[in-house]
């Protein structure tokens, strides 16, 4: 499964370069490249995790703590900056000390894509759809509440062709006498700051901030689209 964010390394980063450049030099551009790849992950997977560190972070800091645990997994691979969702969902539950459900299972696969969670519990993941560059073409956030059976996952509308699809995944057990009163449903668009600003994810953010729940941890996949 390709289940790796990456952009590729600029010329300046280029590994056969070094000859050229100092040893200080390298290391920084190096740098410079994870950094600008942790930044790019996390704009792009913006609109869940938001949600799921509301619980830990104030919404105006969860972008430093995602930021450095996306770092801090980030590496190199043939000349290009990667990150590799895996080691992302790994390390994020870890330092926020939210453990996937083990009652949750996702299903992502060129064949079938579905989410079992149990009953009652809020269920919300994103898809992100990639071109064969790697560029980020369409993206989705759904939340629904949990019937305990089966439900389909929905990708995004997309302009273009998808390479790749990736999804992020987590579900909220609902305090016990809390109703839950967030939006339902598909909140799409082409970019993480069109789905930001949408009004159902206020109303989303706003009734998860209220409800008091158990946040369990994320739940990733990715496939290929074949030919």
């Amino acid at each position: 499964m390709a289940k790796k964010f990456k952009i590729p390394v600029t010329a300046s980063l280029n590994f056969n370069e070094a000859k050229k450049r100092t040893t200080q030099s390298q290391k920084q551009a190096m740098q410079c490249a994870l950094f600008k790849l942790a930044s790019q992950f996390v704009a792009c997977w913006a609109p869940i995790l938001v949600l799921f560190l509301l619980g830990k972070y104030p919404r105006s800091k969860y972008r430093a703590f995602a930021s450095s645990v996306a770092y801090s997994v980030a590496g190199f691979e043939d000349h290009t900056a990667v990150i590799n969702l895996s080691n992302f969902e790994n390390m994020i539950n870890s330092k926020s000390h939210q453990f996937a459900s083990p009652d949750m299972v996702v299903t992502f696969t060129a064949v079938s894509q579905s989410i079992i969670a149990p009953d009652g519990d809020v269920v919300t993941y994103q898809i992100a759809a990639f071109d064969e560059k790697g560029t980020p073409i369409g993206f989705n956030t759904v939340t629904y509440v949990s019937d305990g059976s089966a439900k389909v996952i929905d990708l995004p509308a997309i302009k273009g062709e998808a390479k790749r699809y990736d999804i992020m995944a987590y579900s909220t057990t609902i305090g016990e006498g809390v109703e839950y009163n967030g939006a339902l449903g598909e909140i799409s668009g082409k970019n993480a700051s069109e789905i930001i600003t949408a009004n159902a994810y206020v109303v989303l953010v706003n009734a998860l901030e209220k409800a008091n729940g158990k946040v369990h941890g994320i739940q990733t996949g990715s496939f290929l689209v074949t030919p």
